[in-house]
Formats: structure tokens, sequence, C-alpha cells
């Protein structure tokens, strides 16, 4: 699933400073590699069921795809809650808080889970709402296209999750 064409989506020029913040925030310095946003509630069940197995997928093939991955609690969630989520959950990629709620409107989630893929290009290659049986072949899918600088599929999903 693409951008709802509704919304109006951000440019890579006013992405870069945005990417910019959320990496230092997580600890990660610019690589230049693509970024996959996890935007997560830690008291959303779709949430507590679905993000290990984006924990699972990044430790899988985080060696050859070249993806920097970071879950962005929203929703309220405290640091604390986060930290408290990424250790019971045992996920391995670093989290951050949404400080202020601005994050998830700016990259248009309108429900967690929310899965934002943006290419080394800086431009937001697919958002995925929700949770579907299929999430985690699509999200390999993709990644694995966005990792070789190759357009990703496109996936026509409905899933289910909450507000952000």
């Amino acid at each position: 699933m693409s951008l709802d064409s509704s919304i109006s989506s951000p440019t890579a020029a006013q992405i870069a400073p945005v990417l910019q913040h959320i990496l230092e925030r997580a600890g990660i310095s610019s690589t230049g590699n693509p970024v996959m946003l996890n935007f997560f509630r830690t008291d959303c069940p779709w949430c507590a069921t679905f993000v290990p197995h984006l924990s699972e997928i990044y430790s899988r093939h985080d060696f050859k795809l070249k993806i920097d991955e970071i879950g962005v609690a929203c929703g309220g969630n405290s640091r604390e809650m986060a930290e408290k989520f990424k250790r019971e959950k045992l996920i391995v990629f670093p989290i951050i808080t949404d400080e202020g709620g601005h994050l998830a409107p700016f990259f248009g989630v309108s429900r967690v889970p929310s899965i934002v893929v943006i290419g080394a290009s800086g431009q937001i290659e697919r958002v995925y709402s929700g949770v579907t049986e299929q999430l985690s072949g699509i999200l390999e899918h993709t990644l694995f296209a966005v990792a070789n600088r190759q357009e990703p599929p496109e996936y026509d999903m409905v899933g289910n999750g909450c507000a952000p």
C-alpha cells in the first residue's frame, strides 16, 4: 500500500532534517541506508503482537539488507514505557518516542502499527498501516527491493490497528 493520495506526502527535502533528528535520537549515524520506521503504542494489542515479528525480520536479515530500523512509540508513550515494551518484547532495534506527537502526522500515520519505509533517496517508498497475516511477507519483499534500490511491489492491504 502506498501513501494515501489524499494526504500530502512530504518531499525528500522536508523529510531529510526530520529523519536526521530521528536517526540521532536512535543513536544511528547517518548511513545513507533506507530506513524503516515502526510506529506503535505500548498499549495497542495489535502492536504487542506484531512489533516482535518486525524485530525477528530485522534480526534475520539485518546483515544483508543494510536498512536502519527504528521503533517510534507514539500515543503519549513515555520513554520508560517504550523501553519496558522493548525489553518485554525482546525488540532488537532502537526505539524513540514521538514526543509532542509530531512524527506520526508528519509521516501520514493514522493508526498503529504503521510502517513507513524511506528509500536511500530520502523519499517515502511505502506506508503500511495495521496488521494482516500477509504483512511479514509483504515487508520482506518491500525491504529487499528498497535495500537493492529497486521499486518495491505494490500491495493492497487493509489491516487491523489502533489510533496513534
